[in-house]
C-alpha cells in the first residue's frame, strides 16, 4: 500500500524489436506524461543514475506520471549493450508508446540527460505527439541542437553552471535564435553533484508549462 505523500515507481516490461527492456512507472493524471531518457549505458550509467531517480521524483510529485527505462543491455534489459544511437531512439519509442497507452489524456513530454538528451531529440524530431522536449547537459558537439528549433513541441535546455562539455555561450546563441529556454543551475557541474534539486525543479516548472525560473 503507498500511502499519500510516498513517491513509489512500479517495476513495469517495454517490448522493443523481440527484447523486454527494464523500465520504472509512476501513474499520474496531470498532463503531460513523462519519458526519462537515461546517458549512454557504456559510459556507465542507466535510468538509476541521480538525475533520472530526481527528475522521476520531483515531477511524479506534482502528479505527472513518469516512465523511465534502460535501454537493451542495460541492468535487466535484454540484447546485447550496444553504441548505436538507432537502436537506443528505437528503445526509446517503445517506451514512449507504452507511455501513451498507459496514460488517458495522451499528452506527452521528453526529456533527455547527456546522451538521453541526443536520443530524446532524435526522437522528437520523429514524433509529433510530444508537447515539450527538454535536454539535459546535451553534447554541444554530439548532436546539431538547432533542431530542436524546428520542432513544433516547446525545448528547454538546462545545463550545470560548471559543465565544461557544454558550450554555454553556444547554446546561448541557439536559444537566442529558435526561442527555446536555457536555464543554467547554478554551482552544478555535468553530474549535478551540487544542484540536483533545483534541477527537479526547473524540470517541472517546463513539464507544466511554467517559465522556468
Amino acid at each position: 500500500m503507498v500511502l499519500s505523500g510516498q513517491f513509489l515507481e512500479r517495476a513495469t516490461l517495454i517490448g522493443s524489436a523481440g527484447s523486454q527492456l527494464e523500465g520504472l512507472w509512476h501513474r499520474g493524471e496531470a498532463q503531460p506524461a513523462l519519458l526519462i531518457c537515461p546517458p549512454h549505458p557504456l559510459h556507465g550509467s542507466s535510468m538509476d543514475s541521480p538525475v533520472c531517480a530526481e527528475l522521476a521524483f520531483a515531477v511524479s510529485h506534482k502528479g505527472h506520471a513518469t516512465l523511465r527505462f534502460n535501454y537493451r543491455g542495460a541492468g535487466a534489459s535484454q540484447g546485447e549493450l550496444n553504441a548505436d544511437l538507432n537502436l537506443c531512439v528505437a528503445d526509446a519509442q517503445a517506451a514512449l508508446e507504452l507511455l501513451s497507452c498507459n496514460v488517458a489524456h495522451g499528452e506527452l513530454a521528453l526529456v533527455g540527460y547527456d546522451f538521453g538528451a541526443q536520443v530524446a531529440l532524435e526522437l522528437a524530431k520523429r514524433s509529433r505527439a510530444l508537447t515539450a522536449v527538454a535536454l539535459i547537459a546535451p553534447s554541444t558537439t554530439g548532436c546539431d541542437l538547432r533542431e530542436l528549433g524546428k520542432l513544433t513541441a516547446r525545448g528547454l535546455i538546462v545545463v550545470g553552471e560548471h559543465d565544461e562539455s557544454c558550450d554555454r555561450h553556444a547554446l546561448a546563441s541557439l536559444c537566442q535564435e529558435s526561442g527555446d529556454e536555457l536555464v543554467v543551475i547554478a554551482e552544478a557541474d555535468h553530474v549535478f553533484s551540487r544542484g540536483l534539486t533545483a534541477l527537479g525543479r526547473a524540470i517541472v516548472q517546463f513539464v507544466s508549462g511554467e517559465r522556468v525560473d
